[in-house]
């Protein structure tokens, strides 16, 4: 079930992950022409673009569960069972798995901005990562990424609270819920963007950035503050069918636990 998930939202991954790389594009490339562009010559080349990467961000679920089971087990084998436990463990099940989501991003990005693929296959992804910049390379963002789950993980948190707390017709709560996600969005994508555009260098072969701060410094030289929400209209449309599966899937579990 997990995989089939997967593989209906991947291509909104791929929409929205795409335009976030603006900054590092528009400074490699100065003549650069945009997302629709770019979509549009995807589409007649490679048509199977929005599904590119696919399987490595669906085998990344295997490692992340295990470890969080195995790793909560032993957590609540030596300390009483409580929340805590469940949220460590699912910590470093993430931070196991991290690996094999990037290579799913890095894939998009190689499928998208090379002529020719420099992975065609995911073996062959950490093959040559590993040699270019050994099991570093592997981590570039984690932490990054980490910092905004956790303040992601709390605002939604409180949005569902909210949420199951009123008594609205499921289009008034579907519409509220749109607007809240919708503004935590906007607090946090700038990270995400600063995410991407360094784990692009690796698939260009270039080293723009040193870390975090010289990747801001860049960034904000190439495009202002607009450059740190590169790519926000893509995700921002697609909110309101997000959330309309979440909103959908909170009604039926209220439904289930009331009857």
């Amino acid at each position: 079930m997990h995989n089939v998930f997967v593989y209906v939202f991947y291509p909104m991954d791929v929409v929205t992950s795409l335009p976030t790389t603006y900054p590092t594009m528009i400074q490699i490339d100065g003549q650069f022409m945009g997302f629709m562009n770019l979509f549009y010559g995807l589409y007649q080349t490679r048509p199977n673009f929005l599904w590119h990467g696919y399987w490595a961000q669906a085998l990344a679920y295997y490692p992340h569960m295990i470890t969080k089971y195995a790793i909560k087990q032993v957590l609540e084998g030596i300390f009483a069972a409580s929340s805590w436990c469940d949220e460590v463990a699912n910590h470093v099940g993430m931070f196991v798995a991290y690996p094999l989501k990037l290579a799913g991003n890095r894939m998009i990005f190689d499928m998208a901005f090379n002529g020719t693929l420099k992975y065609s296959s995911i073996a062959e992804y950490f093959a040559i990562t590993l040699k270019d910049g050994g099991v570093g390379l592997l981590f570039t963002g984690c932490l990054l990424e980490k910092g905004v789950y956790v303040l992601t993980s709390i605002m939604y948190k409180k949005i569902n609270e909210m949420l199951k707390q009123q008594q609205a017709s499921f289009t008034a709560r579907w519409v509220k819920a749109t607007i809240l996600y919708g503004c935590s969005e906007i607090l946090l994508f700038p990270a995400m963007v600063i995410r991407y555009n360094m784990q692009l260098q690796a698939v260009l072969s270039k080293e723009l950035y040193s870390g975090i701060l010289d990747c801001c410094a860049k960034m904000y030289a190439a495009g202002g503050i607009a450059a740190f929400y590169s790519g926000l209209g893509f995700s921002l449309a697609l909110m309101p069918f997000l959330v309309l599966v979440l909103v959908a899937s909170n009604r039926y579990d209220s439904k289930v636990k009331t009857e």
